[in-house]
């Protein structure tokens, strides 16, 4: 009685796995040259940045804020500080430096280690500048690396510079195609 069922469970296992592989291109796929990302790789066709970076590459250097000494030292006082200016030090005009700081401002805000306030603010203990810097490096047959610095750096409400904290990533384009 069961030989049939699992002989007919059989067929139907070897027929769906023949055809993933079609569909992915592994035996003899129609599909040469498109493939499927997972969505939490942070993959690249050239050395520009892009949204999984953005999201990655600021909310990994304000976690590295949040855990320092100089932050870890407020304990429980929870201060005010104010989330100043995000500049684009670099030569692409087209990155959107306000997704970059609410990233920053959200995982800061989520830490319930500060309170949050608006520019217009009277009352505040600290601001939090950011900015986004590249360095590009061009080799023969259209080779290059980019290095992307993103960094913020805490005042006090005297000027005085409390912390700075920074975070690289660097990116690569090959001159030839890899495929």
């Amino acid at each position: 009685m069961f030989k049939p069922l699992l002989k007919a469970f059989g067929v139907v296992a070897v027929t769906m796995s023949l055809a993933a592989c079609q569909t992915t291109g592994i035996v003899g796929g129609s599909q040469t040259g498109v493939s499927v990302v997972d969505s939490k790789q942070r993959t690249h066709l050239d050395s520009r940045l892009t949204m999984a970076d953005f999201l990655a590459f600021s909310e990994n250097l304000t976690n590295k804020m949040l855990s320092s000494r100089q932050v870890q030292d407020w304990g429980s006082k929870r201060p005010k500080l104010i989330p100043g200016q995000m500049l684009n030090n670099t030569q692409d005009e087209t990155i959107v430096v306000a997704d970059i700081k609410n990233q920053i401002v959200e995982t800061i805000f989520n830490s319930g280690m500060v309170r949050v306030v608006d520019k217009s603010a009277t009352s505040f203990d600290y601001i939090l500048n950011m900015q986004l810097s590249e360095r590009r490096q061009k080799g023969a047959n259209n080779q290059e690396i980019a290095g992307f610095l993103l960094q913020m750096k805490l005042s006090s409400i005297e000027g005085e510079l409390v912390g700075t904290w920074s975070d690289t990533l660097t990116l690569a384009k090959a001159g030839k195609s890899l495929f």
